[in-house]
C-alpha cells in the first residue's frame, strides 16, 4: 500500500496589527496607533478635493492653493449642507471612542533607546571644523572626530558637575564657571581664559524717564500742592 503524502501545513495565522518580533528581540513590540478622528471640514475635503483638483487643474500639486479654495467652499455652504459632513465627523467620533474603549485606551508609546556608547550629543562635524582650524591639521579620520567629540561632552559634563557644586542656585552663571576653574586643578589650562575679575551681572539702575522737554514743566510739578499766599 503506497504512502498517503502528508498533509500540508497549515499557514501561520497573521494577528493584524501587531509586529512580530524578530529573533533574540526582547524588546516590547506595540499595535498601531489608532486612526484619529477628524472635523467635519476635513470630511468635506477629503471629499471635495480631486473636484477642485479636477475643475482647476493649473493648480495641481501645489496643496495650499487647494486647500484655500476648499476652505472658501466650506465657508460658502449653508447649515444644511454642512449638517451631513458634520454628522460624518460625529460618527468618526463614536468610532474613534469606541475603537479606544476596546483597546483599553492609547497605545503607550515606545521607550526611547538609551544612547549607545559611540553616540554623541555635540555634532561631530562641529568638532572636525574646530579641529581643521589648525592649519597644520589637513584632514581628520572619522573615528578620531567621534572620538574627540565623545572627549568634548565628558569635559562639558564634568565642568557642569564641578560648576554645579560651586553655585548656589539652580541657574549656572558665568562667575560660577569661573570659581570652578579656579578651585579644580584639573581646569588650572582654562585659568588664562578665565581671570580672577568679576563676572556678576551688574545691577540695573534705576529707570530714568525721558527728560522734560525745554520750556515745559516737568509731569511732577503739575501734582504739587500749592503754597498758601501769604497775608496781605
Amino acid at each position: 500500500m503506497a504512502d498517503t503524502p502528508a498533509a500540508a501545513a497549515a499557514p501561520p495565522v497573521k494577528e493584524e496589527g501587531i509586529k512580530r518580533a524578530a529573533p533574540g528581540d526582547d524588546a516590547p513590540k506595540y499595535p498601531p496607533p489608532l486612526k484619529k478622528n477628524v472635523s467635519a471640514f476635513l470630511h468635506f475635503c477629503a471629499e471635495q478635493r480631486e473636484a477642485v483638483k479636477a475643475e482647476n487643474p493649473e493648480i495641481t500639486g501645489k496643496a495650499g492653493e487647494i486647500t484655500k479654495i476648499l476652505g472658501q467652499r466650506w465657508k460658502a455652504l449653508d447649515g444644511d449642507a454642512k449638517a451631513r459632513y458634520n454628522e460624518m465627523a460625529a460618527a468618526d467620533k463614536r468610532r474613534y471612542d469606541a475603537e479606544k474603549k476596546e483597546r483599553g485606551g492609547d497605545v503607550p508609546k515606545p521607550a526611547k533607546k538609551d544612547a549607545e556608547p559611540h553616540e554623541t550629543i555635540i555634532p561631530v562635524a562641529r568638532v572636525k571644523k574646530i579641529c581643521r582650524a589648525d592649519p597644520e591639521v589637513r584632514s581628520m579620520a572619522k573615528e578620531a572626530t567621534v572620538v574627540m567629540a565623545k572627549a568634548a561632552e565628558i569635559f562639558v559634563q564634568n565642568l557642569a558637575v564641578a560648576t554645579h557644586a560651586v553655585a548656589s542656585t539652580r541657574t549656572l552663571r558665568a562667575d560660577h564657571v569661573a570659581q570652578a576653574v579656579r578651585d579644580r586643578p584639573d581646569f588650572a589650562f582654562l585659568r588664562v581664559e578665565f581671570p580672577k575679575v568679576d563676572y556678576k551681572p551688574k545691577e540695573a539702575g534705576p529707570k530714568k524717564g525721558p527728560a522734560a522737554p525745554a520750556n515745559q514743566p516737568s509731569i511732577a510739578s503739575f501734582f504739587k500742592k500749592p503754597k498758601p499766599e501769604a497775608a496781605a
